[in-house]
Parts: C-alpha cells; sequence; structure tokens
C-alpha cells in the first residue's frame, strides 16, 4: 500500500497519504457513481466479500464512527443490467493529508475536529445537524462556509497496514 512521506532527498517536499483499494457492493439493476473527495463509511451490511471491515459505501446519515476515509477517485459502478449485486473495488485514502474533500457548508476552523455529514466533512462541534462526536480527520487548513477551500489531515486508524 503506497505511503508517501516528505524525505527532502529529490527536493520534492510529498504530505504523507496512505490509500487501499477496498471492495463495494452495487445492488442488482443500479448504478452507483463515486465521486473523488466524498466521505467513505465502513459497509457493515456486507461481511461475505473481502471480510468484515474490507467493504465500504458512501457515507450516510450523521457522523458515524465506521468513517474510514475520503473516495480517491471518481468510478461509477454500473449494475443496471445485472440480475445479483455487483463487487467492485474503489480507492479511499485511510490517512493523511486530503484537500478534495467539501464541507457541509459551515466554517470549519483550523485544529477542529472533523467528522461526516453525509458525503461531506463537518466539524464536530457544529450539533446544528444532529452531528455526533466520531471524528476521522483534523482541520489544517480552514474551511470557509462555501466548503471548497479547507484541507484536513485523517487520522490513521491502523485498519489497513
Amino acid at each position: 500500500m503506497p505511503i508517501y512521506k516528505s524525505d527532502g532527498v529529490d527536493g520534492v517536499s510529498h504530505l504523507p497519504k496512505k490509500f487501499v483499494r477496498l471492495n463495494t457492493q452495487v445492488a442488482a439493476s443500479t448504478s452507483t457513481t463515486f465521486t473523488k473527495g466524498e466521505v467513505m463509511i465502513i459497509d457493515t451490511a456486507v461481511t461475505d466479500v473481502a471480510g468484515a471491515g474490507f467493504n465500504v459505501k458512501r457515507g450516510t446519515g450523521a457522523d458515524l464512527a465506521i468513517t474510514i476515509g475520503v473516495c480517491a477517485e471518481t468510478k461509477t459502478v454500473d449494475n443496471s443490467g445485472g440480475a445479483a449485486v455487483k463487487n467492485d473495488t474503489i480507492l479511499v485514502q485511510v490517512a493523511g493529508h486530503n484537500a478534495d474533500c467539501t464541507a457541509s457548508g459551515t466554517a470549519i476552523l483550523v485544529g477542529d475536529l472533523v467528522g461526516m455529514a453525509v458525503l461531506e466533512v463537518e466539524s464536530v462541534g457544529d450539533y446544528s445537524s444532529d452531528h455526533q462526536t466520531a471524528p476521522f480527520a483534523l482541520c489544517v487548513k480552514a474551511f470557509s462556509s462555501d466548503g471548497t477551500d479547507g484541507e484536513i489531515f485523517i487520522y490513521d486508524h491502523g485498519f489497513y497496514g
């Protein structure tokens, strides 16, 4: 699994990041598009493919402790003609610096703990939207209210090496 570190040897600074390719399931007769920057959660309903904890889906609902990281690619899994579930893989950033996520429309300050608000990030101090305190990241560059200009540092949960 690739981990990029700043070593200074080649004169190029690399921000540390960790990516893993995890399984995802798409129901029969449906299509799902994963978009780079969306929050991903562990799919606890799937335990028979790749093992429990190695299946993910797009973030849903309020912040959850099963938030694992941020989608690192845009990909459509088309199962519109399928009669059974379709398994595919999706690249997820599970640790390190991320500038691809978007905030849920409220400002997030540097140093705020960050959790999930459906597919976006939100400060865990914002209780106005049924938000619980289960952070998966730390804000390292502030998000303004438009939600597109901030950056986070995703905690390495250690689940994937």
